[in-house]
């Protein structure tokens, strides 16, 4: 290992326990890849956080690693396609076996049947239809052999589709919340603002941030903060329907993209979602209170050819103004608004 390398990974480790982060192999990469300024977008999703505080809390540097790392689905698509490859042998195994045996069934037939146009006694002919009957036999093990390879390998064919289905679904959603991630929230906002730009609809985008979460989860620990996560990302799920689409953007942050809804109507079901929250009590299960959390929102609709990433950007300005003027607020800006 060089010096500057070693110097980076000693520098890393100190920097994960400076914020109590775990030294796992995906924190260390967050901090190895952030301290070695490899790349730029990543510190600075950094440096946005440490805007608010101490910087990325073991939640967030989770987030940044999917977000940036794209967890695990390399592997499990490498492990399907091995599964696949073998399933292919052994099924052109199978076939390759079984055209041989039929062949030499053939051989033996042929030789059977010249042997019926010479002079035969009972005896030969005898022995002949003992032959044929064996032959025949054979063809029909060859036969069913074949067709019972032929149906495991469609019931496993189906089971790889399902397993593969699964593994998408799961490659595309947050583990912890169950909701949409980043990368099917990009996917999802690409197709449907496609669709709205095609169709001359509106669509808007919600991007919301739990207030005060380090504070709470410094506070109450992180299988609280995980508790608060997954209520707001409950609320979320009962309050948008339909098309709607619901995402862990990270960490704390959440994103909603709304088909066919303008901005005076996404601010106002942003802001009846803000009272809801506002209004819950948030507790263990041993009835421990540990009080409200609320949620700031900043809204944004799609204007006429413009980018994803500025329609994006707009939103995330709004909400940082809500949270900067004084949280617990919903905070719409319009195209060309600074």
């Amino acid at each position: 290992m060089s010096a500057d390398v070693h110097r980076i990974a000693e520098a890393s480790l100190a920097w994960l326990a400076q914020r109590g982060i775990p030294p796992t192999p995906d924190h260390f990469r967050v901090a190895f890849t952030h301290l070695a300024g490899e790349d730029p977008t990543l510190s600075a999703a950094i440096a946005a956080m440490s805007e608010q505080g101490s910087g990325p809390d073991v939640i967030q540097s989770r987030a940044l690693y999917e977000r940036f790392f794209g967890g695990g689905e390399a592997g499990s698509l490498q492990e399907h396609g091995r599964r696949l490859a073998d399933l292919v042998g052994r099924l052109q195994g199978e076939l390759a076996t079984a055209g041989q045996e039929t062949r030499e069934c053939g051989e033996a037939l042929a030789t059977m049947r010249a042997q019926v146009g010479k002079p035969l006694d009972v005896g030969r002919v005898g022995e002949l239809l003992a032959r044929i009957s064996e032959e025949t036999d054979r063809m029909q093990a060859i036969a069913g052999r074949l067709e019972g390879g032929l149906a495991s390998g469609m019931a496993e064919i189906g089971e790889l589709r399902r397993s593969l289905e699964a593994a998408r679904a799961a490659a595309l959603t947050d583990p912890l919340t169950g909701l949409a991630n980043r990368k099917r929230f990009d996917l999802a906002l690409a197709s449907l603002a496609a669709e709205a730009r095609a169709e001359r609809r509106p669509l808007s985008l919600i991007m919301a941030d739990v207030d005060h979460f380090k504070a709470f989860n410094d506070l109450h620990g992180h299988r609280m903060g995980d508790l608060a996560l997954k209520l707001v990302a409950a609320l979320l799920l009962d309050h948008f329907k339909g098309r709607d689409v619901v995402a862990r953007y990270g960490g704390e942050e959440f994103a909603v993209i709304l088909p066919d809804t303008d901005l005076a109507a996404a601010r106002l079901v942003a802001d009846r979602l803000r009272e809801m929250l506002a209004t819950r009590q948030l507790q263990t299960r041993d009835k421990t209170r540990l009080g409200r959390i609320t949620i700031s929102l900043g809204v944004a609709e799609l204007a006429t050819d413009e980018p994803l990433t500025e329609l994006v950007e707009r939103a995330d300005r709004a909400l940082y103004a809500a949270k900067r003027s004084g949280r617990n607020r919903t905070v719409a800006l319009m195209a060309g608004a600074g």
